[in-house]
């Protein structure tokens, strides 16, 4: 059976993120995809159950909004902060060759080399799905 990691921003693409979730559980079953804290136990050290996951997983969907890129309290985008885990997430599956589809959120664009720490620049030549939340 596949196994679905999806990441994203909860402050970006949260309602878009939840309908994904719904319809791949429909076709996979839940046990088949990963979706946020939702699946973490109480307790468990997130970052290694994160990083378990992904290893064992097929692919990862990295939903991406038009507030992907956001800002965060250091004044750079959020994916330059060495423990954001959305860049940490993209970081391990590009380190171990998970397959990555960037799904672009209601017309969120594809982030380019220059947009992206250097371990994350691989990821902007992924090709990218979109789709619109109505």
């Amino acid at each position: 059976m596949p196994k679905v990691f999806l990441s994203y921003r909860r402050s970006d693409a949260s309602a878009i993120a939840g309908r994904i979730f719904d319809r791949l559980v429909v076709y996979y079953g839940r046990e088949a995809i990963f979706m946020d804290v939702d699946d973490i136990p109480i307790g468990t050290d997130f970052r290694k159950h994160i990083d378990g996951f992904l290893h064992q997983s097929d692919i990862l969907l990295a939903i991406i909004g038009t507030e992907w890129l956001v800002v965060g309290d250091s004044g750079a985008p959020r994916l330059f902060d060495t423990n954001d885990p959305v860049r940490n997430e993209l970081k391990a599956a590009l380190q171990i060759g998970l397959p990555i589809i960037p799904v672009l959120v209601d017309g969120a664009r594809m982030p380019g080399e220059s947009d992206l720490p250097d371990d994350l620049r691989e990821f902007a030549f992924r090709n990218a799905a979109e789709v619109a939340s109505g």
